[in-house]
């Protein structure tokens, strides 16, 4: 893997692992510069199951697969020497992590989420979010009861929502 273009296509189907097989690609993003990306993201369809990778800047990969009728596996790797701090992170909706000021959330089911998700983290840190595996359009973005942002986009083919804001209840939805 090129180490200078780590966030491109190709770059992230090696590490899916999965060149052989059939892949139906689900999403693919990066950001929130596209000059400088801190983040990428690549989910892929693999016989029925919902493999997603996100790698984020500088080397840290968290994978997570979800199938048809078992609860979702995450696994991270640290592609370099030292290793952030990381605690779970799960809802009903997603299964996911908080390490180095991130929080990386993978949808919980195979289907892209279409309504509303909720999830909850302590502190009041601020923090980097990826939320992944939501269907493409316009999401609102709730924090403890009040509406932060009616505007929040998520482009066709790329199936993540990035935002950055402090911790605490989230929830988003998509409007009527």
């Amino acid at each position: 893997m090129q180490t200078n273009r780590w966030w491109e296509l190709n770059a992230l189907r090696e590490l899916l692992g999965e060149q052989d097989r059939a892949v139906k690609p689900l999403g693919y993003d990066y950001g929130p510069d596209p000059q400088r990306p801190e983040y990428a993201f690549l989910a892929a369809d693999v016989e029925g199951a919902r493999r997603s990778i996100v790698l984020l800047h500088p080397h840290t990969l968290i994978t997570c697969e979800v199938g048809q009728t078992s609860e979702p596996r995450l696994r991270i790797k640290q592609l370099q020497a030292a290793a952030p701090p990381k605690n779970s992170v799960s809802s009903a909706d997603f299964a996911g992590v908080r390490l180095a000021g991130w929080v990386v959330l993978f949808h919980a089911d195979v289907r892209s989420a279409r309504s509303a998700v909720s999830f909850v983290l302590e502190g009041d840190d601020k923090l980097k979010f990826l939320v992944t595996g939501l269907a493409p359009g316009t999401w609102e973005i709730w924090r403890n009861g009040w509406l932060e942002n009616q505007q929040a986009f998520v482009a066709p083919r790329a199936g993540a929502l990035y935002f950055e804001g402090l911790a605490g209840s989230y929830f988003l939805r998509r409007p009527a």
